[in-house]
């Protein structure tokens, strides 16, 4: 049995800024939720997302107002789950997201009460409430660097700690288990410093557009060789125990995920044929 640990540069986030601005509608009191682009909100609010996304993909914001002031609810579809945040008009980070009671309808109740396991629930913390695990490891990886955001992410019972701090001019994580394994770590690149086979990508795809930041993202788990039944499976697992995949024999995956992936396809696809038709109205 083949039990390997990779280390994979997955991704590197590019937030890139295109010429053409968006103009956001301002009502004085809006009567109901909006959903806005994120390209039209502050900067102070556009940073905060990013940060707090933690490399997901942000499936929705809605804008809505709490004593006058105006609150931005965030949904971010994670490689861990799906979770929700507030963010405050001037950036300010507000914490886990949560419907309006005035709001919920029964059926969402219901919808919740459902999924509610699957829900990720994250809590700012001080460093010493953290497993001495995780302290110790972040000292090893972080080299001298002192954390200034510690977050405490719980999902169905599991918890890991995502530890912010200074790194390349700006802001970089690093997401451990309760154990003080490595999952995950964000650095920021410079633009100038990203491949050029990246930029020329970008140039192409986004004519005009600026690298705003970019951050090299590195995820760590465990691929495996399993035997069941007399057959060989692969899977691919987190140090939490989560299991992100799996491959049975012959090579084929279960179909569940590969619905899932057939989805994700055809919404890729979608968004590049939007995209192809803004190029053309344009």
């Amino acid at each position: 049995m083949k039990h390997a640990l990779r280390t994979s540069l997955l991704a590197v986030a590019l937030l890139a800024a295109a010429g053409t601005t968006m103009a956001l509608t301002a009502r004085a009191e809006p009567d109901d939720d909006e959903v806005v682009q994120l390209s039209s909100l502050p900067e102070a609010v556009r940073t905060t997302i990013r940060e707090h996304a933690r490399g997901g993909d942000i499936e929705k914001i809605e804008r809505t107002t709490e004593d006058g002031q105006a609150v931005y609810e965030v949904e971010v579809e994670g490689r861990q789950g799906d979770f929700e945040f507030l963010v405050a008009q001037d950036g300010r980070f507000m914490g886990a997201g949560r419907e309006d009671a005035d709001d919920e309808a029964q059926g969402d109740s219901d919808e919740e009460q459902a999924d509610g396991d699957d829900q990720e629930h994250t809590a700012v913390i001080q460093l010493d409430a953290a497993p001495k695990a995780v302290r110790d490891a972040f000292a090893r990886h972080a080299h001298g660097a002192a954390p200034t955001r510690v977050e405490e992410i719980t999902v169905e019972e599991v918890k890991k700690y995502e530890l912010e701090f200074a790194a390349n001019g700006g802001t970089a994580s690093m997401t451990f288990a309760d154990t003080g394994d490595l999952l995950e770590r964000e650095m920021p690149v410079h633009a100038d410093a990203l491949p050029a086979a990246v930029r020329h990508e970008i140039q192409k795809d986004f004519p005009g557009a600026t690298i705003k930041a970019a951050e090299a993202v590195e995820l760590h788990y465990f691929e495996m060789e399993v035997e069941v039944n007399g057959k060989t499976i692969e899977v691919v697992a987190l140090a939490t125990g989560d299991i992100e995949d799996h491959v049975g024999p012959g090579g084929g995956r279960d179909d569940e995920d590969q619905a899932e992936d057939d989805d994700d396809e055809n919404e890729d696809h979608a968004r590049h044929r939007n995209h192809e038709e803004d190029d053309d109205d344009n």
